[in-house]
């Protein structure tokens, strides 16, 4: 087979450099390097973590999150954490914890998600720290954040499933299980099992692991 010719390989060359000059690719490659830089200051903080390539960060969420010692966060997890300049910082993961691929934190202003020692989060996990308001006959986003219910509490030792969605307001006790894409509405009690949607108790753990 013979190989491209060199102008073949000039005109190829030519055409990537249109596509990368692109305002989109421009705009991608970005906010591509904005995240790296935030991954990057992140372990920088924590350095006996473990924080894959491809954590998203929206705004500058990096500066929001504090990690524990050997904190395991897998690729594709969204760290969607707003706050103001003077808050305390919004998600917080403790010793060991581990999250899996493709779960998403959501804080707002005011709010936090605090996560115990020793808790597994699996892949494509939502812990949601406050919802819109609803009451409103406009358009939901123009409504403002409805502080009645906030904050996501994980003690230690819990496990939620893949796929759980917790849910503003919500403490899941320490050594609790959450069955795989239950959706928690109301808290969780120590060492008890739960699993639907919305998630009921379904058993009882004997003791903690």
């Amino acid at each position: 087979m013979k190989s491209p010719s060199i102008v073949a390989r000039v005109k190829s060359l030519l055409r990537a450099i249109r596509l990368l000059s692109h305002p989109a690719a421009t705009d991608a490659l970005a906010q591509e390097l904005e995240s790296l830089r935030q991954i990057v200051a992140l372990r920088e903080r924590s350095p006996t973590c473990r924080i894959a390539d491809g954590v998203v960060f929206h705004s500058d969420a990096a500066r929001s999150v504090v990690c524990g010692d050997d904190v395991r966060i897998s690729a594709g997890v969204v760290f969607g954490c707003y706050r103001k300049e003077a808050e305390p910082p919004s998600v917080v993961l403790g010793d060991r914890t581990y999250v899996g691929e493709f779960c998403n934190f959501r804080t707002s202003p005011g709010t936090h998600i605090r996560v115990g020692h020793d808790v597994l989060i699996a892949q494509g996990c939502s812990l949601v720290a406050s919802n819109h308001q609803t009451s409103g006959g406009g358009p939901v986003a123009s409504n403002g954040m409805d502080h009645r219910r906030i904050n996501v509490e994980i003690g230690d030792g819990a496990w939620l499933g893949a796929g759980v969605v917790v849910l503003p307001g919500v403490r899941v006790g320490a050594g609790a299980v959450v069955g795989a894409n239950s959706v928690v509405t109301i808290n969780v009690p120590n060492r008890e099992i739960w699993a639907g949607v919305p998630a009921r108790k379904i058993g009882v753990r004997g003791g903690l692991s």
